[in-house]
């Protein structure tokens, strides 16, 4: 689901994926949603950053650049 901001997908191996033992962002609230919406955690443990990286798969939305010869 992309939502209305950019965000950066982890990719596999990234030191990123289940980095987070809280779940809380910087005034101790629970942050239960990555910035595009997506339930947290995916995994074990939430991930670093805006994206959480969903665990069902990996979905990674691009604008489509196609060049025609």
């Amino acid at each position: 689901m992309p939502g209305t901001t950019a965000t950066h997908a982890l990719l596999p191996g990234s030191v990123a994926i289940d980095a987070v033992t809280d779940c809380t962002e910087l005034g101790g609230n629970s942050v239960a949603q990555d910035q595009r919406g997506v339930a947290r955690p995916q995994g074990a443990q939430c991930d670093a950053g805006a994206f959480e990286r969903e665990a069902s798969g990996f979905r990674l939305y691009l604008p489509l650049v196609l060049r025609m010869r």
